[in-house]
């Protein structure tokens, strides 16, 4: 049952214009830094890798955490998925959940931050499947690559 719900909305959401999917991805990835942000409000230490970017120069920081990290990672969400698909289950719901899980459990600095970056990875992969089920790997790779890019982008420049 929710297995079919969650088909027809990623069928749907893969319909729309690629700038209006793009901006409903941007804007949940918020709704999960605002949670987030409801917890370090609530003095909860969010340990996280701004920290160590902040040690950083601009250019390494800039190359580790906008470049390597979204290709990289977008790239191991797709290998997650497509495993997950090949070997585990057809069904689109653990083929979002597995991979967003995994991408969290990789952020490990904290267990919220853990937390947080499992919310992100479900939104990440909620947006690759959708994209790759209905536009193809191209579509979904860079729009997911991009969307992590401009994720990773804004806190660096708010540490400038």
């Amino acid at each position: 049952m929710i297995d079919k719900y969650i088909t027809n909305l990623a069928l749907r959401f893969s319909e729309k214009p690629i700038w209006k999917s793009i901006i409903i991805l941007v804007f949940l990835l918020t709704v999960c830094s605002l949670i987030s942000a409801c917890f370090i409000l609530q003095g909860y230490d969010m340990k996280s890798p701004i920290n160590a970017l902040a040690k950083m120069s601009f250019i390494k920081s800039f190359f580790f955490a906008c470049i390597l990290s979204p290709f990289m990672e977008t790239g191991l969400l797709y290998i997650l998925i497509f495993l997950t698909n090949k070997y585990l289950t057809k069904s689109i719901t653990l083929q979002i959940f597995l991979p967003g899980i995994i991408f969290g459990l990789l952020h490990n600095y904290s267990l919220l931050y853990i937390i947080y970056a499992t919310l992100m990875g479900i939104v990440f992969c909620f947006g690759f499947c959708s994209y790759y089920y209905n536009r193809g790997f191209k579509t979904a790779f860079w729009s997911i690559a991009f969307i992590h890019f401009m994720r990773n982008f804004i806190p660096i420049l708010l540490v400038l």
